[in-house]
């Protein structure tokens, strides 16, 4: 896993660090004019197990910003009809698999363009949360691999963006 993130940083132009104990490695810096840091994320009792890529970034307008992307679940279904800050695309592939918080329903298209949605559907996982402008990604490290995290930064950007060209 050290070499993939040494690897990940150099792909990107980005400074990578390590810590020992727990185990965590760090890629971080300037990615298309965001701040971003992707961490490793360890098993709550297992600290040499890395279960998990955590990838942050910020957006360049923060303001009071609140936007999640969810796969669905039994339970997400569940509550689907109740809650007003759910959004559909028009998307049937789509809206089937994702769930979508969304504070103004209306931006939610302009937010997810259909080249967005394409993209996220080609994707065995995507989840995103953008709370008070600080965009958040969770990935399975046990699915990692390079091509596929570069596409999902990308994209996860490009959300970014696409919020940031609203406010």
């Amino acid at each position: 896993m050290k070499e993939f993130f040494k690897s990940l940083a150099d792909d990107l132009d980005l400074n990578f660090s390590q810590k020992l104990f727990p185990r965590k490695y760090t890629v971080s810096g300037k990615f298309r004019g965001h701040s971003i840091v992707i961490n490793t994320k360890n098993r709550e009792k297992r600290w040499t197990d890395i279960e998990f890529i955590q990838i942050y970034a910020s957006l360049k307008n923060p303001k009071d910003v609140d936007f999640a992307l969810i796969e669905q679940t039994a339970v997400s279904k569940a509550g689907k009809d109740t809650n007003k800050l759910d959004v559909l695309v028009d998307n049937p592939k789509f809206d089937e698999k994702y769930l979508i918080r969304c504070l103004y329903k209306k931006d939610a298209k302009k937010i997810l363009t259909e080249n967005i949605i394409n993209k996220i559907l080609t994707y065995n996982e995507f989840n995103l949360q953008i709370i008070e402008g600080k965009a958040f990604m969770e990935l399975s490290a046990k699915l990692a691999n390079k091509e596929r995290i570069k596409s999902k930064i990308n994209v996860f950007l490009d959300i970014i963006e696409n919020i940031d060209s609203l406010m």
